[in-house]
């Protein structure tokens, strides 16, 4: 019985671990079991037995768990776990003191009832007890500890409120210096309270730096009051290293102590002024300004101004106390100076700072107090009598020593203003003389005199006056002029060299040497065939032409003048070369060879030969013959004057193979012209325009009968065509009923038999047969048929053969002429017999 309660028990407790098997289950495999190891105890277990009860146990006596803060209410804590024995006890969970946040259930499963705080709390500790349910129940207990884990839920918190540090630092501070210490806590644990340090705004210029770890900020730079008046609003941010991270910020206010450190400084580096050359003494031309740059110490002292460079001629001063600056000396933009640049110093008084400095550029203004001055009283110049209105023929210019552009500007008129004589016009504003007109040296004025007076437009308006005299020059103004545009003239080939041509004459208005004209030709000349004669302009050939090598010429000749400006002028002359017949024809081919087919249509073109002759016209003009060789009359030259060769009959080949034909040319020139002659051979090709033919009308053969290639006889047929020829060839081959009996060789036309033939068969001694001979052309042959006879001759290869097998007679013995038997026997071409008997004698 222990035995069995023992493994009851233990198989209880296993299912209750794994929480996978069935309490029926287990009951089952208890009883089997049971039965296999112990059979005959199970029979004696009673069911009070069974009932005996057990106190529960917990599988721990200690629980330890953790459970992170900010949980959800209802989250699941911890599952506890028990065993007993009486496995259909009802069992009870229950918390003990210390567990009012938590709930149990009967399964014993432990939820918390609030969301933990662990900065509140960190850890709870308490018991659980379990009891049986039975009219004596048991209780056990265990012990619960439920440690809160952190979460980083607290940012850092810096310990000054509100969130605000402040520090004073003189600006001359050493770099390195430890400003302050910025501090901050964080209430959660772990890394999640392990802060960094940084600045995040504030801090533009990198002056300071923060340790991460230690919140100290050092100065990384120099500090200047005076660029930072208001000092430093650094931005410092403590964040801690929670996986998501949480920050905080404080303001750091540093203020910067000014010290002694500053000398003085002008309001700006640059002054700059302009002022009129005829300003008077004492003038105030500007005021500097400069201050002590310490702002906040109270040690500003008081400037002295002074001149230090740049005042040539002591032309300024200024006053020490108020940095007034004024004329000291009379100005002259022309004769002096147009600019000063002064450097100029403050200094403190009472300090050892050096002295601050300033630039002072000022410009010097023109007036207009320079008259205008011509260069020179007189001026002459030429003036081409050809120049078009408009253009420049001089340019006068005054000069104004006035530097402004304004002052400067003058104002150029004719003196006295108008004149209708005069051919000019005057730019008012650049001196400019401009021809209005033309003028023409022929027409006897030959010089202008002009007055220009120049006048300042600003007041007060000086001027000055200056004589022009233009003289008008006579240039070579005139083309020379052919008396036409195209001249044409022609000559004879072969004339001898040097022989006049033509003329080609121009002329030229101008007189004296500018009207002498010289000839030239100056394109067109290749070869250089032609001459002119440079004075005449007579055109001669100074080569013999040859029309044959160029026809015609198209020359340009120049004419030009002798003036200092030469004047050309271009005329076209055409020059046509004569032909004279002096080239006799050639033909292009001295040797023409052409095939053509036999059975040729007539009239149909049988070659076309070709002449040229270099030479034109009549002379050019060409007739063609057949001067020799066609002996048959078979060909013709229909069109003499295109020599194309045709056939008068249709060629045969087997009559005639070839022509050779003489072919004449003649041209059109005088006294029968001229002529050459070339060959044409005319190969006829031949063609399959004939059948084979039989060299009998009839074939009679005779053969003995019973041979295999017995040898019947030969027949024989030619071609006309020639059997040079595939299609001259004749091949033989048999036709007929009884072809088949024979053979006939297809070269040789030699007949045989092709099997044994028996003259006494049923088909006869006599055979009729075909024999067609055929040529070899590649398509449409021809063929012709003839009849062979073959007779079979007979050779002795039968016995005789009675008619009847047995014969009988009856004989009187007193017959004194007795009839006779006859005896029949069947008859062949050997059937000459001879009767016997071997007992009975006929």
């Amino acid at each position: 019985m222990q035995t069995t309660m023992y493994l009851l028990y233990l198989l209880t407790l296993y299912a209750r671990m794994k929480q996978r098997v069935c309490l029926w289950k287990v009951l089952l495999w208890t009883q089997m079991l049971i039965s296999a190891i112990v059979p005959s105890v199970v029979a004696f277990v009673s069911d009070e037995q069974l009932q005996v009860n057990h106190p529960p146990t917990f599988l721990k006596s200690f629980y330890f768990v953790e459970l992170s803060e900010n949980n959800n209410i209802g989250d699941l804590v911890l599952q506890v776990t028990t065993r007993d024995v009486n496995w259909n006890d009802t069992l009870t969970y229950t918390l003990a003191t210390g567990s009012a946040d938590f709930t149990i259930d009967s399964n014993g499963q432990i939820r918390a009832k609030k969301a933990f705080d662990r900065e509140a709390t960190s850890s709870y500790e308490f018991a659980v007890e379990v009891s049986d349910g039975i009219d004596r129940p048991f209780t056990v207990q265990a012990t619960v500890r439920v440690q809160i884990s952190d979460v980083n839920d607290n940012k850092p918190n810096f310990r000054n409120t509100p969130y605000t540090y402040s520090v004073t630092l003189p600006e001359n501070s050493n770099t390195s210096v430890e400003v302050l210490t910025v501090e901050a806590t964080d209430a959660d644990v772990g890394t999640n309270s392990f802060i960094q340090y940084r600045i995040v705004d504030g801090d533009a210029d990198g002056s300071f730096k923060i340790s991460l770890y230690g919140g100290t900020i050092t100065l990384e730079k120099s500090l200047d009051y005076e660029s930072k008046p208001n000092g430093y609003v650094l931005r410092v941010q403590a964040t801690d290293l929670g996986a998501v991270p949480l920050s905080s910020i404080v303001s750091v206010n540093v203020h910067i102590a000014d010290v002694d450190d500053q000398g003085p400084k002008f309001s700006q580096p640059l002054y700059s002024a302009s002022v009129n050359e005829d300003l008077s003494i004492g003038f105030s031309v500007l005021t500097v300004s400069a201050f002590d740059q310490d702002k906040g110490s109270g040690q500003n002292h008081a400037v002295s101004y002074s001149i230090k460079s740049g005042n040539v001629g002591s032309a300024f001063e200024l006053d020490p106390m108020t940095g007034e600056l004024r004329v000291k000396n009379t100005l002259d933009r022309e004769k002096k100076q147009g600019s000063y640049s002064l450097i100029v110093e403050a200094s403190e008084l009472g300090s050892n700072h050096p002295p601050a400095s300033a630039k002072v550029d000022i410009v010097v203004l023109d007036v207009n107090d320079n008259p205008p001055v011509f260069p020179k009283h007189r001026y002459s110049v030429g003036l081409p009598e050809n120049a078009q209105a408009g253009v420049v023929v001089t340019r006068v210019t005054a000069e104004d020593n006035d530097v402004d552009a304004t002052n400067k500007l003058l104002k150029y008129e004719f003196n006295p203003p108008s004149d209708s004589k005069r051919p000019f016009l005057i730019d008012t504003e650049r001196g400019d003389i401009i021809l209005k007109s033309p003028v023409d040296y022929e027409s006897g004025i030959t010089s202008y005199t002009v007055q220009v007076t120049a006048t300042n437009l600003l007041p007060p308006q000086a001027s000055d006056t200056v004589t022009v005299v233009v003289k008008v020059v006579d240039i070579n103004d005139n083309n020379p002029v052919f008396q036409s545009n195209v001249f044409a003239g022609n000559q004879d080939e072969g004339t001898a060299a040097h022989t006049f041509i033509v003329k080609a004459l121009a002329s030229d208005a101008d007189s004296g040497t500018f009207g002498k004209l010289t000839y030239s030709i100056v394109a067109g000349n290749d070869g250089d065939r032609f001459e002119i004669n440079s004075t005449t302009a007579a055109i001669s050939n100074k080569k013999i032409l040859d029309r044959e090598e160029q026809d015609s010429y198209t020359l340009t000749v120049q004419a030009e003048d002798a003036g200092p400006h030469r004047r050309v002028a271009q005329a076209t002359v055409n020059i046509v070369v004569n032909d004279i017949n002096d080239n006799a024809p050639i033909f292009t081919d001295k040797s023409v060879t052409v095939n053509v087919d036999e059975n040729n249509r007539i009239n149909a073109q049988v070659a076309s030969i070709s002449a040229t002759d270099a030479d034109s016209g009549t002379n050019s003009a060409l007739t063609y013959s057949i001067s020799a060789g066609d002996t048959l009359n078979a060909f013709q030259i229909t069109d003499p004057s295109k020599g194309i060769v045709t056939s008068r009959i249709s060629l045969d080949y087997e009559k005639t193979k070839t022509y050779s034909l003489k072919i004449a040319v003649r041209d059109g020139g005088s006294n029968g012209g001229k002529a050459d002659t070339a060959t044409l051979i005319v190969n006829v090709v031949n063609q399959n325009d004939n059948a084979p033919v039989f060299t009998s009308s009839s074939y009679n053969f005779s053969v003995y009968e019973n041979q295999i290639n017995g040898v019947v006889g030969s027949v024989s047929a030619t071609d006309a065509d020639g059997s040079s020829f595939k299609f001259g060839k004749v091949s033989y081959r048999l036709y007929g009923h009884y072809s088949a009996r024979f053979n006939i060789d297809s070269t040789t036309g030699q007949i045989t038999t092709a099997e044994l033939i028996d003259r006494e068969d049923k088909f006869g001694d006599v055979y009729s047969l075909l024999v067609v001979a055929e040529d070899n052309a590649a398509t449409q042959r021809r063929r012709t048929i003839e009849t062979v006879t073959i007779h079979i001759l007979d050779q002795n290869d039968n016995s005789p053969t009675f008619s009847s097998p047995s014969y009988s007679a009856s004989i009187s013995e007193e017959s004194l002429h007795p009839d006779f038997l006859t005896v029949a026997v069947r008859k062949h071409n050997n059937s000459r017999l001879i009767y016997s008997h071997p007992i009975f004698c006929f």
